[in-house]
């Protein structure tokens, strides 16, 4: 019985390895090989930095070596969409939010400079309410005890700043 339990082992201990070594090569990619899902990705600068807006708009001023500079926080609100309401992650984006990211709602738009009243909502949360993203464009949702009107929804792959923000609205609303 002994001269099986050692090609057993071996077995298993080349079998841990191998494990081992997968698991190590797909955290790799998923950290550091795979492309983000935006447009032009390797332009693209996070600077965590905890500065006021009007802070953002000096560095916009005199950063002239990048193409645009976007500036977000996020919070958790209440938001009542389709009646239901629910305890939500929302960005607070500046108009130059979703232009640095070159993102493009999948249906409706993001909101224009200076205008407010507006958000933006996720796929999944217009799935969740059960309401298509195209219905959802132009209904009036509660944010924060707010009434705010819904310009655009995002494609599914977009997940900036993180993939629990569901709603992106103007920092200034």
């Amino acid at each position: 019985w002994f001269a099986m339990a050692v090609p057993a082992r071996e077995a298993a201990a080349a079998a841990l390895g191998a494990g081992m070594n997968t698991a190590g090569f797909t955290i790799a990619y998923g950290v550091l090989l795979r492309p983000l899902p935006y447009a032009q990705a390797e332009h693209l600068v996070v600077v965590d930095a905890d500065a006021p807006l009007t802070q953002i708009e000096n560095w916009r001023r005199a950063l002239s070596s990048f193409d645009a500079v976007g500036a977000y926080t996020h919070e958790s609100l209440t938001v009542r969409i389709a009646g239901t309401p629910r305890l939500v992650m929302v960005a607070l984006v500046d108009d130059q939010f979703f232009h640095t990211l070159r993102a493009t709602p999948r249906s409706g738009r993001a909101w224009a400079s200076g205008e407010s009243g507006t958000i933006v909502v996720s796929t999944r949360i217009a799935r969740q309410s059960n309401i298509t993203a195209k219905d959802v464009v132009g209904a009036e949702v509660s944010v924060g005890g707010v009434a705010m009107t819904v310009a655009g929804v995002l494609p599914d792959a977009f997940a900036f700043p993180s993939p629990q923000i569901d709603l992106w609205m103007p920092a200034a609303a």
